[in-house]
């Protein structure tokens, strides 16, 4: 569908922790599934320039460390971390 508009389109994975291939110990379903995002998001680049698709473009997106739950399991510290809307407007 993408490829027929006329501007095409952007796609945007977002990868995390484990996306390097560093091990993620307590989160290996996790961590393999943020290191599969940038297989995918290869492979379909790989695609795209394979069928010369030139309107439709495939990133991979790093934000961070961004505040979840996730990230906070088993966290002993009460410092405030900035919430993910106040870091984003801090970057703006």
């Amino acid at each position: 569908m993408m490829r027929n508009q006329p501007r095409g389109g952007h796609i945007f994975n977002i990868d995390g922790a484990g996306s390097d291939g560093r091990p993620t110990p307590r989160f290996a379903a996790y961590g393999a599934t943020k290191r599969s995002v940038v297989h995918l998001t290869k492979s379909l680049q790989a695609e795209l320039q394979m069928n010369e698709v030139n309107n439709v473009m495939v990133h991979n997106l790093s934000p961070g460390m961004v505040t979840t739950d996730l990230l906070m399991s088993g966290a002993t510290t009460k410092q405030k971390w900035p919430s993910n809307s106040e870091a984003l407007h801090f970057l703006n």
